[in-house]
């Protein structure tokens, strides 16, 4: 191996550990802010109107920091090797410690509610609570994977209403909330909750990638 195959097989290798340090940190911080949403629709009970404002807020911004990240990786290549099917390449790269940091994410946020039980008793922490947010989780990376590539992938997108859609037609095998103490009634289930958020943020991703073109 020459000297320039050397420098450029380390490059590359750095260029890697970067991206999949960025990969699980941005997974990470994308899934505390929807985790951490749902738990407060949980112990808030929003309305409708509060719900959709929290969501626009926290997922597009969380989504920007994403996006950003993709086009910092991207963007530390070689102009004249991104090529289309390269770039894809590159990346998808970000999808495998993306997961593994949202997964992270949604754990410690779960673990946190867990042992705040003693407060809120009422939350009834199940296992089955863990499918709001990987559905709320990984339907707006599917936005922001599917955004992210060029040309857009909008099966990419379409797979993630996919699951949101499957999600919200078997609702009554997941967990829907007790009423509040408060008010004895229940402002707005997790599973609308989910759905909006999901909503909103694939909106504002697409705005989002529309403006970059």
């Amino acid at each position: 191996m020459n000297t320039n195959d050397s420098t450029a097989h380390r490059r590359a290798a750095a260029l890697d550990r970067h991206a999949t340090a960025l990969g699980v940190a941005t997974g990470f911080a994308l899934a505390l802010v929807v985790s951490c949403g749902i738990v407060f629709q949980r112990v808030l009970g929003f309305t409708a109107t509060y719900a959709v404002a929290a969501n626009a807020v926290t997922t597009l911004v969380a989504v920007a920091a994403v996006l950003a990240t993709v086009r910092t990786y991207v963007g530390s290549f070689d102009s004249a090797a991104l090529e289309p099917a390269l770039l894809e390449r590159r990346v998808t790269r970000l999808i495998a410690p993306q997961t593994i940091g949202a997964l992270l994410g949604v754990l410690v946020v779960h673990a946190l509610v867990w042992h705040g039980l003693d407060s809120h008793p009422w939350l009834r922490e199940h296992p089955r609570q863990l499918v709001n947010d990987v559905v709320a989780v990984f339907g707006v990376f599917a936005f922001v994977w599917g955004s992210a590539q060029k040309p857009l992938r909008p099966e990419v997108m379409l797979g993630g209403l996919a699951l949101v859609l499957g999600y919200e037609l078997t609702a009554v095998y997941w967990h829907l909330d007790a009423p509040l103490p408060a008010t004895g009634k229940l402002a707005w289930s997790v599973q609308q909750f989910v759905g909006s958020e999901v909503t909103a943020s694939g909106v504002g991703v697409l705005a989002f990638r529309l403006l970059l073109a």
